[in-house]
């Protein structure tokens, strides 16, 4: 069974480890600079769900990451991919090519690396 967890972009630009989600209240609790948790209002973060995979570095794959793929398919294709939630499918998945890779279809994680996420920029 996958651990679910989730991470947060939170309003002061800054990606935090979420600690508990009070959905009826609309309340996140998650790490702060200081070391302990504070509170937010669910409208004022982007929650990203853990796919329950990890990369070829051991860094756990987050909806929102950015995936360096180095191989696909035995193709030497490489390039990047946004991981996204696809409702219609009910799966995390990544589009590599126009071929849609869902995470349960990955065979071998050492061809993907976490490069980053949609929301902090690259320096």
């Amino acid at each position: 069974m996958r651990e679910i967890k989730f991470r947060a972009w939170d309003i002061d630009q800054t990606i935090r480890e979420v600690y508990a989600v009070d959905w009826f209240y609309g309340k996140v609790s998650m790490s702060h600079v200081s070391g302990y948790p504070h509170e937010r209002n669910l409208a004022d973060i982007v929650l990203m769900q853990y796919t329950g995979l990890k990369d070829r570095n051991g860094k756990e794959i987050y909806e929102g990451d950015i995936v360096r793929i180095h191989r696909y398919r035995n193709s030497k294709s490489e390039g990047n991919s946004v991981v996204e939630w696809y409702k219609e499918d009910a799966c995390f998945a990544m589009i590599v090519d126009g071929w849609e890779v869902w995470h349960f279809m990955v065979r071998n994680l050492s061809d993907f690396e976490v490069i980053g996420n949609i929301y902090e920029k690259e320096d």
